[in-house]
């Protein structure tokens, strides 16, 4: 919070992420971040000036994202902003987080309690997203195509599958 602190702030917000010890049940034991770095910084200004334009208050702001290993319990992510009123941080410091989220080119390996370790997808990014929107086209383009074929023909049927 001091990095943001002003005199004529009377909302400071911090929010800041943690390494969680499970995951969908499986004991995790660590994380671990990679970026490319020039691109992350690059993306964590551009997200601080939206920001500042979308809240023209806002009096100071601060994000830092952990590269490397970050064990349980420890903070990855710490996002602070400051403003007059309390609204106005709060609000800008949510939309500063699900935007870093969205779009800082931040990669996550999940480490577990067995050993064994998996790549996260942040279904909160924008590549995500059209990967997903992708797939639903792609799924949805194929069963309108096997809907328009006969139905009793295998060779209509095998064309179909090649379509996908």
């Amino acid at each position: 919070g001091a990095a943001v602190e002003r005199r004529a702030a009377g909302g400071v917000t911090l929010f800041y992420g943690t390494t969680r010890d499970t995951f969908h049940d499986r004991a995790v034991t660590r994380l671990e971040y990679e970026a490319y770095e020039a691109m992350a910084l690059k993306e964590m200004l551009r997200l601080c000036q939206e920001t500042r334009r979308l809240w023209p208050a806002v009096l100071g702001i601060a994000v830092h994202h952990r590269l490397g290993s970050v064990p349980v319990g420890e903070v990855s992510i710490v996002v602070a902003v400051s403003a007059p009123h309390r609204r106005e941080s709060i609000d800008a410091c949510s939309h500063l987080i699900d935007a870093v989220k969205a779009s800082v080119p931040v990669w996550k390996k999940e480490w577990y309690e067995d050993g064994t370790c998996n790549w996260k997808e942040n279904t909160d990014c924008c590549w995500s997203q059209r990967k997903q929107q992708l797939k639903e086209e792609h799924e949805a383009a194929s069963t309108s195509a096997s809907h328009t074929t006969a139905p009793s023909s295998p060779a209509a049927s095998s064309s179909a599958s090649a379509d996908t």
